[in-house]
């Protein structure tokens, strides 16, 4: 059974903005080794955060997008 996981936004940022202490997540995200487990309000706050014009300019925005999918 895969685990479910809730990441706060602001560990999902930081790993967008390439935290190297962050990709161990990241890399496990990727490989399926957990279930993202996210509320309409966590997941709304993710996307308006990393819309920000300082954060926007700093993330690739096919990375942001891709974990709201």
């Amino acid at each position: 059974m895969t685990p479910r996981t809730v990441i706060d936004t602001n560990i999902w940022i930081r790993i967008l903005l390439r935290g190297r202490t962050m990709l161990l997540i990241l890399a496990a995200f990727s490989a399926d080794q957990f279930q993202l487990v996210m509320s309409q309000p966590l997941f709304d706050e993710f996307h308006d955060v990393w819309q920000r014009p300082r954060l926007r300019q700093r993330i690739d925005p096919n990375q942001a997008e891709r974990l709201e999918h």
